[in-house]
């Protein structure tokens, strides 16, 4: 079965760089405790209110969509995105090794 790596891209609005970065590290700590994956925190570089967050180790969409969705709710990390703008989220197939 192969692997999904789930990217969550969004910008974090102005001066709330400490608490959003603690909430989401919350969320990812929730998500991979539950799952058994592994998860990662990036900011843009020279952009750094640009997050991703990664996701990889995925064998079961609907079952990693659904914790996220919970987590990210009970976080309320929608609040924490700069206004007019959304998380966004891609999902990539792992290739398999020949």
């Amino acid at each position: 079965m192969a692997q999904l790596a789930y990217y969550v891209y969004y910008r974090v609005a102005p001066g709330v760089d400490t608490h959003a970065r603690d909430r989401v590290r919350a969320v990812q700590a929730e998500v991979t405790a539950a799952l058994g994956i592994s998860a990662r925190l990036l900011t843009k570089r020279d952009e750094p209110e640009l997050w991703m967050e990664v996701y990889e180790g995925i064998t079961d969409a609907d079952l990693f969509e659904r914790a996220l969705a919970a987590s990210v709710e009970s976080h309320k990390l929608a609040m924490l995105a700069r206004p007019g703008t959304v998380r966004k989220v891609e999902c990539f197939v792992v290739p398999e090794c020949a």
